[in-house]
């Protein structure tokens, strides 16, 4: 399973940085996912700009219909960035409710990390078994 990188706009002006799992993009249902982050039951998918960066924006689909909601200042920027930079316009350009910036690409583990953990292992097993063997022929000799 893929992980990908989350960024929730919440609708009182906290920001949270997280990591979601998913397959072709973070998962929808689940003890960690978007439907929990952004506490609804229907999203849409849109575009954002934040840092130079294109983004997914997933926003609740219902946000506007909620009384409790406001506009999302940080979300509707980053909306407004994006429709900006691809030349696009829209009827309302304010996003409602919470939303999340997502990376549409899966963060890859660095594999050199692991590689040099393994070969790590190895020299410390190698050196290990070379010190044993060493002792082995220590005793041998003592023996005599």
């Amino acid at each position: 399973m893929n992980k990908f990188k989350v960024k929730v706009f919440k609708n009182d002006g906290d920001v949270i940085d997280t990591i979601v799992e998913g397959d072709d993009g973070p998962q929808f249902k689940g003890d960690h996912s978007m439907y929990k982050l952004l506490d609804c039951s229907t999203i849409e998918i849109t575009g954002a700009r934040y840092e130079g960066k294109n983004y997914d924006l997933y926003i609740d689909e219902e946000g506007r219909m909620k009384n409790n909601n406001f506009v999302n200042v940080e979300a509707t920027n980053c909306f407004l960035d994006w429709l900006d930079h691809e030349g696009r316009m829209t009827m309302i350009p304010n996003i409602v409710g919470n939303a999340a910036l997502v990376d549409p690409e899966p963060i890859v583990e660095d594999v050199t990390t692991k590689e040099k953990e393994n070969v790590k292992e190895y020299n410390e097993k190698k050196t290990n078994y070379y010190e044993g063997g060493l002792e082995y022929y220590k005793y041998l000799e003592e023996r005599e």
